[in-house]
């Protein structure tokens, strides 16, 4: 989503859990799903789209591959802890 609304037109990867969460609000709190922690690069899509347009003018942009990513990503179970505590007011 963008950094500042958290708007998206894509529901897709994340939203679909954040969807799926919803519809089994009823059960909250809902528990971890999976064993493994890996980590996961969510991005704002403004950053990426900013820095694509200033990457493709800029000198520093030519015949090089960026990887536009979060330096410090989160793991899949404390994006999805926070995702919980910030739909039902507590950990799963």
């Amino acid at each position: 989503g963008h950094s500042e609304t958290g708007e998206t037109k894509k529901f897709d990867g994340v939203y679909f859990v954040l969807k799926l969460m919803d519809q089994l609000r009823q059960a909250a709190p809902l528990p971890y799903v999976g064993r493994q922690n890996i980590e996961v690069n969510l991005v704002p899509y403004d950053y990426v789209v900013e820095a694509t347009a200033y990457l493709a003018h800029a000198p520093v942009g030519l015949k090089r591959t960026f990887h536009l990513t979060d330096p410090f990503p989160h793991g899949a179970r404390e994006v999805y802890r926070m995702i919980h505590e910030e739909m039902f007011g507590r950990p799963p």
